[in-house]
């Protein structure tokens, strides 16, 4: 049975945390790398997200040939990244909620 291939969707996720100014450079080399493979093979749409402590911002979807350019002055890491800030938040929370059980944490989650 044929069935048509469906078009993916390109979800990218930048941390953009204060921590990822060392790995500013190689982040956006990396973002032009995949956008350019995906240009090769013809995939789109795109969708760019940038996410700190003070701003998480979600994209909207658009063609791969036109997909928002990264660079320096487009990606500026800075404050926190919120991760760390629902899981501080959470452990808060359990501490209060506890009443003496044993509490256990699971991430799922691609990190560095």
């Amino acid at each position: 049975i044929m069935s048509k291939k469906k078009k993916t969707l390109a979800c990218y996720m930048f941390d953009e945390s204060g921590f990822m100014e060392k790995y500013k450079q190689g982040t956006i080399n990396g973002y032009v790398e995949y956008i350019d493979r995906l240009r090769d093979e013809k995939k789109s749409p795109m969708l760019l997200n940038l996410f700190n402590s003070a701003s998480i911002e979600i994209g909207e979807p658009e063609p791969i040939k036109d997909a928002t350019k990264l660079t320096k002055e487009t990606y500026n890491p800075d404050y926190l990244t919120p991760l760390y800030d629902a899981v501080a938040a959470a452990i808060k929370k359990a501490k209060k909620v506890a009443d003496g059980h044993a509490v256990q944490f699971c991430m799922s989650l691609d990190a560095i």
